[in-house]
């Protein structure tokens, strides 16, 4: 080979070399960048499955907390607002996020969650929960959240619609009804990653126990962990034998409240009940001294319990651990069993109350999934009430401790302006309102904060989750806008107003004359 060709194919080899080099240096910047949005999915996933750990009872099952639920009392976080593109106000965001997840706010029930304070979070599990709130793998955070958390609320065999329900059914036809209970919440959800879940009230379910002892083919009277829930005339299940029930412990209700010192009060429905007989309201138990037509002469606080106040419309039962049955119905054969084996109600069906906690009742298709309600938010104490605070922050000053405000008359059209964190009237922090039975008064809520905020009037029975209240519209009411509620309220009495964002700090009471 000549010189003239050795020197071209070192040249086109050096070029070959130049280029691959170039590919290379580009792939591997491609590479990088993939690697990078692949790992910050994978951070914002774990955070996904802490918050569906730790968080959600607060901040809501898709983390948007009061926007999710009314009440709830974290604030919303499954935010765009959070997910900024700006690199330093994004910087300055997940600072004053990891600051609060850290160290916790005073005056509120967020804690603090770092080991360092106390809490439960390293600062890698820390951060993603922050890049689950921020960052542009967010979506996807919280689509891995919600799954969790319907994971960990599913039943065991899972529960789903035979039918589907209208938005005024209440009794519902599931393929497995057994082991839920009369006052048990169920979510209901349709589409998975939807904030609009529908809550509803257990009020009816086929009830269930097991036996605490070994019965014979003969016996009639049955020994069961739970007796008062089986009502006469329901037909159980023993493995392959079915038994109608002739006889249960006595289930009622107290008509009204009674307090820790009354010795007779009257009842719903006294059948079955009789002199000697111990029933119980909650954890006191009451021994019955005698009967007459619905009222009730008792001896309180029996067997080492605490006679307390109790509410009407508060279960009252009667001790037990037996039911009277006719054995072997249905064709079925009586048979000897052993003792822990589950007594059944048949049926496959439940009552409920739709629309509980304030969550709207919608049709659901059949084969919809029944979840495990909500977990219940904690009532408290609130961070730093008591005790030294966390991360040097001042110490908690509660409202109660605050002079009084004086009652201000509203009527006509007003004003109301939310701070971090009040309601503020004619200089007023969170005022007592007094308005005139059927009158409208059109309010205004200004927001002169940062926060979002709200304003909201309990119903009728002075409940925050029922139809009948009023909240301003927006729900979510941003800094430096302004919402608007028509307030009018027909029956006299007080009634509470509240914040739904900041339900501790921003409360107040309206009275109607």
């Amino acid at each position: 080979m000549n010189t003239s060709k050795q020197v071209n194919v070192m040249v086109g080899l050096l070029m070959v070399f130049l280029a691959g080099t170039l590919l290379y240096f580009l792939w591997d910047s491609v590479r990088a960048d993939d690697a990078a949005d692949r790992q910050l999915r994978v951070d914002a996933e774990r955070g996904g499955a802490l918050f569906a750990r730790n968080c959600r009872a607060c901040h809501g099952l898709t983390g948007k907390g009061p926007l999710e639920l009314a009440g709830l009392p974290g604030a919303p976080l499954n935010l765009d607002t959070n997910r900024l593109t700006d690199p330093g106000k994004l910087a300055a965001r997940q600072a004053y996020l990891r600051d609060t997840i850290k160290c916790g706010r005073v005056g509120t029930l967020m804690p603090p969650w770092s080991l360092e304070q106390g809490g439960a979070l390293n600062d890698s599990q820390m951060q993603q929960l922050v890049l689950l709130i921020t960052s542009a793998a967010a979506d996807k955070g919280w689509e891995h959240a919600v799954e969790q958390a319907n994971h960990a609320d599913e039943f065991q065999p899972p529960k789903t619609l035979v039918k589907e329900v209208s938005d005024s059914d209440t009794t519902f036809v599931l393929t497995d009804a057994h082991g839920l209970k009369p006052g048990v919440v169920l979510r209901i959800d349709h589409h998975p990653y939807d904030a609009a879940y529908e809550l509803v009230t257990v009020v009816e379910a086929p009830a269930g126990s097991v036996l605490t002892d070994d019965i014979s083919a003969s016996d009639t009277e049955l020994p069961v962990q739970t007796a008062a829930v089986f009502r006469p005339g329901q037909v159980l299940a023993i493995e392959g034998e079915k038994v109608i029930v002739l006889d249960a412990p006595a289930v009622t209700a107290l008509v009204s409240d009674i307090a820790a010192a009354d010795t007779t009060f009257t009842v719903k429905d006294s059948a079955g009940l009789a002199a000697g007989d111990t029933i119980s309201i909650g954890s006191e138990k009451m021994k019955v001294l005698s009967v007459s037509g619905s009222l009730l002469r008792v001896q309180r606080g029996v067997e080492d319990t605490a006679a307390g106040d109790h509410k009407a419309d508060a279960r009252v039962t009667e001790a037990g651990t037996k039911i009277t049955v006719q054995r072997g119905v249905e064709s079925t054969k009586a048979s000897d069993h052993k003792a822990r084996l589950a007594v059944q109600q048949i049926g496959d069906s439940i009552k409920v109350e739709r629309g509980a906690a304030g969550s709207k009742a919608v049709v659901h298709p059949a084969g919809t999934e029944i979840f495990a309600g909500p977990i219940p938010a904690p009532a408290g104490p609130l961070t730093g009430e008591s005790g030294t605070p966390p991360c040097g922050q001042r110490k908690y000053v509660a409202t109660s401790t605050q002079a009084p405000s004086a009652p201000i008359a509203i009527t006509g059209s007003v004003e109301i302006e939310t701070g971090d964190n009040f309601f503020q009237l004619q200089g007023q922090k969170n005022p007592p309102l007094t308005v005139k039975a059927g009158e409208t008064v059109s309010v205004s809520v200004k927001n002169v904060g940062a926060n979002f905020h709200n304003l909201r009037v309990a119903g009728l029975d002075n409940k925050f989750d029922t139809l009948d209240g009023l909240v301003s519209d927006p729900l979510a009411i941003t800094g430096g806008q302004s919402g608007k509620v028509s307030l009018v309220i027909q029956k006299a009495g007080t009634y509470d107003y509240r914040c739904d964002f900041h339900p501790i700090e921003m409360k107040g009471q309206v009275t109607v004359q």
